[in-house]
């Protein structure tokens, strides 16, 4: 559902509604009941403690793999064959402790928290 500028300048809750381009119209989008309804039970569940736990170990995965993307280039292969491309990503994956190890000692060594 879109609004015109028009009719969104001349609003009286203008200022409390999402910030858009001065000279435009507001755009809104409906979701289909049974959609919104559950998009609400999705949000309310993640504010369960047993979900944030879950989400908190996926986190720290998620960050692993992106270090491992970003870089030490995790996601190019440079081999073929599965056994050579298993070994590279060990090799990342083995970098990738050594960045950490070598971190830790540096925070250590200026009598900070590992």
């Amino acid at each position: 559902m879109s609004f015109s500028a028009v009719t969104c300048h001349g609003c009286s809750v203008k200022e409390r509604c999402t910030k858009r381009e001065k000279n435009k119209g507001r755009i809104l989008t409906l979701s289909p009941q049974r959609v919104h309804e559950a998009r609400e039970r999705r949000r309310a569940e993640q504010t369960t403690p047993t979900f944030q736990q879950r989400y908190a170990m996926l986190a720290g995965i998620e960050g692993s793999l992106s270090e491992g993307i970003r870089s030490h280039g995790l996601r190019h292969a440079r081999y073929r064959g599965q056994s050579k491309t298993q070994l590279q990503a060990q090799a990342i994956a083995a970098a990738i402790n050594l960045v950490r190890i070598r971190q830790m000692l540096q925070r250590t060594t200026l009598g900070l928290s590992p």
